[in-house]
């Protein structure tokens, strides 16, 4: 279990808050992950996600220890590509 992280509402408020990730269902399996800071309410995007790069972040997670470094980069590379082209699908 990870430690709770405070960060600083740098484009809202300014005031430090826990942070917090939540999902947006946005259709068509593709989730927009964001912090929003409970005092002003500014929206952070941490990044989109599909079925795909789930699976895939879920696999990492199981198998890190014991996957060959050069399938592990693989892994991550696809990741990065399949959350950049949500972005760019998404934000346009």
């Amino acid at each position: 279990m990870s430690k709770p992280v405070t960060i600083v509402c740098n484009f809202g408020c300014g005031k430090k808050f826990t942070c917090k990730i939540t999902d947006k269902n946005l259709g068509d399996g593709v989730v927009k992950h964001v912090l929003k800071c409970p005092f002003c309410g500014k929206e952070y995007r941490i990044h989109y996600s599909n079925i795909e790069s789930r699976r895939l972040r879920q696999k990492l997670k199981d198998e890190r220890q014991t996957m060959p470094i050069e399938q592990l980069n693989c892994c991550i590379d696809k990741i990065n590509s399949i959350e950049a082209d949500l972005k760019r699908s998404v934000e346009g």
